[in-house]
């Protein structure tokens, strides 16, 4: 036995040596300035994960949005003392084991957050969605021991979440935005770890940074965030998890605690999920990046904005640091036909499709109204037109039918749609959060990302 234990201490030894030179050498190549757009599928998917919490016993994979509550540990009765001798022997030939999963935790919380750069949900000043598997990431990475290690840092999310508050007066900590600081800071340190043990119950807590303002790549005056995840918990810390953790561990069956075997292949695997990590977390050429704003984000951007084209080749090379596109208009008539969805036949263009405001219906249309099915004819065009040119009667019919006014021709109706404002920034609720957005979806050119529900009412209801 004391050979197996020196053979596995060898191996995280060696394991250990190999990550520290692979990190040394990590340089991220300007070449793959596109990796954040390359990696943006792979943000958008693992934010959703596996639907499970975000907390010290579920990092790798976790829904960053899921509603989070504390669980304390329990102590089980049914251990035995007998069992702690190969439990300590497991313990240690865990270890590398442990190290391998926490490098995957880490850069499974770098690929949620993304571009630290850039303006979005996931890079707020304060403890955001996205900071809870960093963590207890980093606190599995200190103490490759799970148990204990899972249990402080379940502690040290809660504290962070508690005494790092986001603010609306200081959502980033450059340039404009971060207008009021003292707002930020007279929130803080008020919750300390033993206010936490008596029992805390959280205030509503709110993202500032909304996803509208996360495809624009920068503030929206008016846009309204999301809540967290731990919005409105409440929490009562037990301060001896980490004992209870540790004795469970050690008086459990061993087979339990069987050390689960590595490979070559994994460990390559695993640096090298870091390596993009780290590449599309940190590399500051990327489109809306705060280097390439200019004053007042930052004085250096004339430096490298010469270099744009070879420093990040999808970057838009007379505005890299955005937003490429325009604030979105206030609401008319025909924001109630424009959606996050875009019809499959229309052109795509840099402008991205916003929320809007509520389910609305159709003038006219009571309440609970059916909507169509089908996607909609070439004449949505026309309704369009009509919302926008022509005022629609008011009179109601049977449930889901709405009487509108005559349809333009279909040359006026296109001329009408393409010079259609954009849509405005509408409150987002808890169902559109970082996984599951749909908001922040490229727009179109001439259609204007029309909702086929909602317009085929109207042009359902213009044949007539």
């Amino acid at each position: 036995m004391p050979s197996a234990v020196r053979s596995y201490l060898t191996m995280g030894v060696a394991l250990m040596g190999a990550g520290f030179v692979t990190a040394a050498q990590i340089t991220p190549p300007l070449q793959q300035a596109e990796t954040r757009v390359v990696q943006a599928a792979i943000t958008l998917a693992a934010a959703v994960g596996n639907g499970l919490p975000c907390s010290g016993y579920n990092t790798e994979g976790c829904d960053i949005n899921a509603p989070q509550t504390y669980v304390p540990q329990v102590l089980d009765q049914s251990g035995n003392a007998a069992n702690i001798a190969a439990n300590v022997v497991n313990l240690v030939v865990s270890m590398p084991r442990a190290f391998i999963d926490a490098v995957n935790e880490l850069s499974y919380a770098l690929e949620v957050t993304g571009n630290w750069w850039v303006y979005s949900p996931t890079n707020v000043l304060g403890f955001d969605p996205a900071d809870p598997p960093k963590i207890t990431a980093l606190v599995d990475l200190m103490i490759p021991f799970k148990p204990v290690s899972h249990a402080v840092g379940e502690h040290l999310s809660w504290w962070g979440k508690a005494n790092l508050p986001m603010d609306e007066g200081c959502t980033a900590d450059v340039g404009p935005l971060c207008g009021n600081i003292d707002a930020i800071f007279a929130k803080m340190f008020l919750a300390p770890i033993w206010t936490l043990a008596a029992g805390y119950q959280f205030p509503e807590v709110v993202n500032p940074v909304s996803d509208a303002e996360g495809a624009y790549g920068n503030q929206i005056p008016g846009s309204t965030g999301t809540e967290t995840a731990w919005s409105k918990a409440f929490v009562k810390l037990n301060l001896f998890d980490p004992a209870i953790a540790l004795m469970n561990y050690l008086t459990a069956d061993p087979a339990a605690n069987a050390p689960k075997p590595i490979t070559p292949g994994e460990i390559v695997a695993t640096l090298d999920r870091l390596r993009k990590a780290l590449v599309l977390d940190f590399n500051p050429f990327v489109q809306n990046s705060f280097l390439l704003k200019g004053w007042p984000y930052t004085a250096l951007t004339p430096l490298f904005k010469p270099f744009v084209p070879i420093l990040c080749p999808t970057c838009d090379p007379v505005n890299p640091g955005g937003p490429t596109a325009a604030v979105p208009a206030p609401q008319s008539a025909a924001a109630t036909l424009v959606s996050a969805q875009t019809p499959a036949d229309s052109s795509t263009s840099g402008t991205p499709a916003v929320d809007v405001p509520g389910d609305e219906q159709p003038a006219g249309a009571e309440p609970g109204s059916a909507k169509p099915d089908k996607a909609p004819s070439a004449d949505v065009r026309a309704a369009v037109a009509d919302a926008t040119e022509t005022p629609a009667a008011t009179d109601s019919t049977d449930a889901g039918q709405v009487t509108a006014g005559p349809a333009k021709k279909a040359d006026d109706a296109t001329d009408a749609s393409d010079s259609a404002p954009s849509a405005p920034v509408g409150k987002h609720t808890r169902g559109s959060h970082v996984g599951g957005r749909t908001s922040a979806s490229a727009g179109t050119a001439g259609d204007q990302g029309g909702n086929p529900a909602k317009a085929g009412a109207r042009s359902a209801a213009s044949a007539e």
